[in-house]
């Protein structure tokens, strides 16, 4: 259905809901990825996903959808602030850092690791996160 912020958070509720209901949240990492380049990607093909890591033990159910996030190499920078300073530590690292990194990005998704996150939905004023991107060491061409 592609991106709206309704879709969004209707997603973030639903997971966050099934964490609560099996004791996994608050304390469960959130991370939000996504492969597709908001600059680039129209917004009706946008993709965004949430996840939930499971401790060791706890599977997924039909409520949700198991995935495994493979190990890698990644550029981190940490951000805390509005939305504007997200697509700014979003931008910094993908047209200022990665470039002059000898690093390239591999095909796997970006990623929002939450240091902290409202367990309601509500209050998204202020994010407290890591933008993660998977990168390789530059092909020689």
């Amino acid at each position: 259905g592609g991106y709206s912020p309704d879709q969004v958070l209707a997603g973030f509720r639903k997971l966050i809901d099934w964490g609560l209901r099996r004791g996994l949240v608050p304390g469960a990492a959130l991370i939000g990825m996504s492969s597709d380049d908001p600059d680039i990607t129209p917004m009706a093909k946008y993709r965004y996903d949430w996840c939930l890591v499971l401790p060791e033990g706890v599977s997924a159910d039909d409520d949700v959808s198991p995935g495994v996030i493979p190990a890698g190499r990644f550029g981190e920078l940490h951000c805390r602030g509005d939305i504007q300073k997200v697509d700014r530590a979003w931008k910094h690292l993908f047209y200022s850092w990665l470039p002059r990194s000898g690093l390239e990005p591999t095909a796997g998704p970006a990623m929002e690791v939450f240091r902290s996150y409202p367990t309601s939905g509500e209050n998204w004023a202020d994010f407290d996160l890591d933008c993660c991107v998977p990168v390789r060491a530059l092909r020689a061409r």
